[in-house]
């Protein structure tokens, strides 16, 4: 696994098309707690924050021949998620900035926010396959204006999102179980889509989910889109992650 990764991430203008990321060829693995791997406009993170003080667990990230990823280990009898390996693209509102110019951005302005993936996953235990991103009411993020974190599940097995369930909703033809909550470890709601055919490469809109909650006046149109992160929340078992493509879009209005 010494070989030579090619990426491809492109952004998109509100009437053109820039081609940005020429990754590293450097073929690595690392392993430890919150360690990064570092591409233009994204990183991907060795994301452990739930881990309290679990120790016999083994979770890292890598990069290799035309893929990047992660894969974990982790013990049964943990309280909650213990980690969420991943793909960070955006401000998180921990972070000091943003990985791109094209976020945050107002959710009245977000004219195309669109993933497009293609991985591949063989695990077993209790996780998932998701996208989180913040809303925060400032375009400087932090933890203390985050206004709603937003999660879209492409596939599961037996971990259950917080909140309840109070409909189907149906978006690019695809249908979600929409779920909404107060996490126990946030003050901020939680939205949650939760696939019912599961998917794990295609294509992602994110504009379409923020036009939803806003119909439904889960969020406010004047709240900004701070980040868009895609990873496996874990609460146990093993796992792999290889993702062979990666592209977000982002246009303004």
């Amino acid at each position: 696994m010494k070989r030579i990764l090619v990426l491809l991430l492109i952004l998109t203008f509100p009437s053109s098309w820039a081609e940005v990321a020429k990754p590293s060829q450097t073929a690595e693995t690392k392993c430890g707690d919150w360690a990064r791997l570092t591409f233009p406009d994204f990183y991907v993170e060795n994301n452990v924050w739930g881990k309290r003080d679990i120790t016999d667990y083994k979770q890292c990230i890598f990069r290799a021949d035309k893929v990047f990823g992660w894969e974990w280990t982790w013990p049964s009898g943990a309280p909650d998620v213990v980690a969420y390996p991943e793909i960070s693209f955006g401000w998180k509102p921990w972070n000091s900035q943003s990985t791109t110019p094209k976020l945050p951005l107002q959710v009245s302005k977000v004219k195309k926010a669109l993933v497009t993936y293609d991985l591949s996953m063989k695990s077993e235990g209790i996780y998932n396959l998701a996208f989180d991103a913040c809303l925060t009411r400032e375009p400087k993020p932090n933890e203390k204006n985050i206004t709603a974190e937003i999660m879209i599940w492409l596939d599961h097995d037996t971990l259950k999102p917080d909140g309840s369930s109070s409909e189907a909703v149906t978006i690019d033809g695809e249908t979600y179980d929409f779920y909404k909550g107060q996490p126990p470890h946030a003050e901020w709601p939680y939205l949650a889509f939760i696939k019912k055919t599961p998917r794990i490469s295609g294509k992602t809109d994110f504009r379409k989910f923020l036009d939803y909650l806003v119909r439904a006046k889960h969020v406010s149109p004047n709240d900004y889109l701070a980040s868009i992160e895609f990873g496996n929340e874990v609460y146990s078992g093993t796992g792999k992650t290889e993702v062979k493509k990666y592209v977000v879009e982002i246009g303004k209005r």
